[in-house]
């Protein structure tokens, strides 16, 4: 069964082919837990230890922050329309957030449907 184009995981204990290993930045070797163990185990980690982890993100973010900011550049430049399509979503439902927080409809005039309601209207 040890053909040279399976692993076995140490997680599941099956065999499934090298693409289904993660591969270590550092050393460039494959881990011993196949992609969905390895992220079960990372995501037990994190719930267990959340600061800790928002700390190392944090250190990680200031050590390769010109990285981060030229990833995101770039990808503003070849994405436009998703980028605005996102906006306009987070921008919706910004806005119905605080339609909901002033009781969700016009007092007024007793307007419920969001389209037609104005955060400053008057009058």
């Amino acid at each position: 069964m040890a053909d040279t184009k399976l692993k076995q995981c140490s997680g599941c204990g099956a065999w499934k082919p090298f693409i289904e290993f993660p591969m270590r930045k550092k050393t460039g070797k494959l881990e011993a837990q196949c992609k969905s163990c390895y992220t079960k185990k990372s995501q037990e980690w994190y719930r267990a230890n959340t600061e800790r982890g928002k700390k190392i993100a944090r250190d990680n973010y200031q050590l390769n922050k010109s990285r981060y900011k030229n990833q995101a550049s770039q990808w503003r430049q070849e994405n436009p329309e998703r980028r605005t399509e996102i906006q306009r979503t987070w921008r919706w439902k910004e806005r119905l957030k605080v339609i909901e927080a002033y009781g969700g409809k016009c007092m007024c005039c007793g307007e419920t449907i969001p389209e037609f309601l104005s955060i400053d209207h008057i009058n």
